[in-house]
């Protein structure tokens, strides 16, 4: 019966229905790619090291580290994960530090979270309490969900909505706040989330995400920025460059997988990708100028699985790979064929 009720409560998001994500367990079948992956960017110890980026590691990075190892069949590495994100990033209040520096004593060097790495980890931790049964991992991840709600989740006009972190986004700490990212917005969490703990704001967040992302389209192409406020009508935020870029790349993604990327809402994204020679860019969505290039495979894996979406066009067969470059790009390609697999096989 409760199954029945969170379907009921999530399909009011999108009338036209929100089949809930394949459990992620078993996903990634590519014993190359994850081979690749942990030998490029997971440390002995379990750290995710972000290698465009001074080697640095942090939350968001151990969550989707965790989440590729269920989806790899890895429990040796999942456990490696998970210790260290909790011995080395774990905060009193059950959420996550965000920002780990090998070169910096301490090596936290800013101790506010991250909420999408916060997500993430409930969402890799859940994932795996459905993947390896009797482990202790559900319990674990409704901690860390129950944690996410009561520091993370602050009413706004558009109802319940995901502060980025727990400090500097809210009423009395910057201008014309609250300041949302609407990449930390991980749906296809919400789903799994629901089943941990049920009594959470899952629902309302996806209700409220996809309201937002309706209503922040700037610029000619209709693009969300980055860093949006929503006091008033959500606009690019104060004190951020107004760009369409390396964060907001990931709606998409996550919009697609949770099965709430209708044609409509993924529009923006497929005029600016629409055949299999176009490169995302970033993009000043004040200006309409197109910026810097995002060349990677990971962000043309993106473009792929909305061309994929959009038009049935197949996913070219050199993102499908075990080649590595990027900590971020090389995730979110795992993503995006994770998402294509359970979504659109029939574009792989």
């Amino acid at each position: 019966m409760r199954a029945l009720v969170v379907v009921m409560t999530l399909f009011l998001v999108h009338p036209a229905a929100w089949a809930a994500p394949p459990a992620v367990g078993g996903s990634l079948n590519a014993p190359s790619f994850w081979h690749a992956f942990k030998t490029r960017f997971i440390s002995p110890a379990g750290r995710v090291i972000d290698n465009a980026n001074r080697d640095i590691s942090h939350s968001e990075g151990q969550g989707y580290g965790m989440l590729l190892a269920v989806a790899a069949n890895d429990r040796v590495a999942f456990d490696l994960l998970w210790k260290w994100s909790q011995t080395q990033l774990g905060r009193d209040d059950g959420l996550f530090a965000w920002k780990w520096d090998p070169d910096s004593t301490p090596h936290v060097v800013d101790a506010n979270d991250a909420s999408d790495g916060d997500l993430l980890i409930a969402w890799a931790l859940a994932e795996a309490g459905e993947y390896w049964p009797g482990s202790p991992y559900t319990k674990a991840s409704a901690e860390v969900a129950r944690a996410i709600s009561r520091t993370l989740v602050i009413d706004s006009d558009f109802g319940p909505v995901l502060m980025p972190g727990s400090v500097g986004f809210n009423a009395g700490s910057r201008h014309n706040t609250p300041v949302v990212n609407l990449s930390y917005w991980v749906f296809p969490a919400f789903w799994r989330l629901q089943s941990v703990a049920p009594e959470g704001p899952w629902a309302a967040l996806a209700k409220s995400g996809a309201a937002i992302i309706s209503s922040a389209r700037f610029g000619a192409n209709g693009l969300p920025a980055d860093w949006i406020s929503i006091q008033g009508a959500p606009r690019p935020a104060d004190g951020f460059a107004p760009t369409f870029g390396y964060d907001a790349i990931r709606i998409p993604l996550y919009f697609l997988w949770a099965g709430l990327g209708t044609k409509a809402r993924i529009a923006p994204y497929a005029a600016l990708w629409s055949d299999q020679t176009s490169v995302p860019r970033r993009i000043d969505v004040s200006s309409n100028e197109a910026l810097e290039p995002m060349a990677s495979k990971g962000y043309l894996a993106i473009a792929a699985l909305v061309r994929c979406a959009n038009s049935a066009m197949k996913m070219p067969a050199d993102l499908t790979g075990a080649d590595v470059d990027f900590y971020y790009p090389t995730t979110l390609r795992a993503l995006a064929l994770i998402a294509a697999r359970q979504r659109f096989p029939e574009c792989l």
